[in-house]
C-alpha cells in the first residue's frame, strides 16, 4: 500500500509548518500525533503530497528511490 509505486499521498488541509533553524517542523494544530522534523528538501517534496501524484512520480521528480519516498510517507503517517 504505503509503498506501492501507484499510491497517491495526501497530507490533511490543517497541518501547520513551523520554521526551525534546521528546517522546519510540520504539526497538526489539533495535538493529533506528534510533530515531525523535516528538511527543506523533504518539505518540498511533501508540499506535493495532495493525492494526485504517486510515489513513483514523486520519486521520479525528485530523483530518489521509490523506497525513499514511501520512508518519508510512512514516517508522516506514523507521527500525524
Amino acid at each position: 500500500m504505503l509503498t506501492s509505486p501507484a499510491y497517491t499521498p495526501k497530507l490533511r488541509r490543517y497541518l501547520a509548518a513551523q520554521r526551525d533553524r534546521n528546517g522546519l517542523i510540520l504539526h497538526d494544530p489539533r495535538q493529533v500525533g506528534h510533530p515531525i522534523h523535516l528538511s527543506p528538501a523533504a518539505f518540498e517534496l511533501v508540499k506535493l503530497f495532495d493525492g494526485t501524484i504517486t510515489l513513483g512520480e514523486l520519486a521520479s521528480a525528485a530523483q530518489l528511490a521509490i523506497a525513499d519516498v514511501a520512508a518519508l510517507v510512512q514516517g508522516l503517517d506514523t507521527a500525524l
